[in-house]
């Protein structure tokens, strides 16, 4: 019994460790560098790089769609 907990509290671990995030800056028209989005996913660590990647092309595409008259186009990925 003491090794099945033992066992359940490693797995816990390595899920908890298994967090990917992105955030997506852009530069404003006065040279200003803000944050457009921020991106989290805790899942499959296979699969969380590309979800991440997804979430974050989204975002850009209607954080430009959006605000593109507004701000000078310069986007920066972290």
């Amino acid at each position: 019994m003491e090794q099945l907990k033992f066992i359940f509290i490693v797995l816990i671990i390595i899920f908890m460790g298994g967090c990917t995030t992105g955030k997506l800056y852009y530069i404003d028209n006065s040279g200003k560098r803000n944050l457009g989005c921020d991106v989290a996913f805790t899942g499959l660590p296979s699969v969380d790089k590309y979800a991440v990647e997804y979430a974050l092309s989204l975002c850009a595409k209607s954080f430009i769609a959006k605000r593109a008259d507004n701000i000078g186009i310069e986007i920066l990925a972290s």
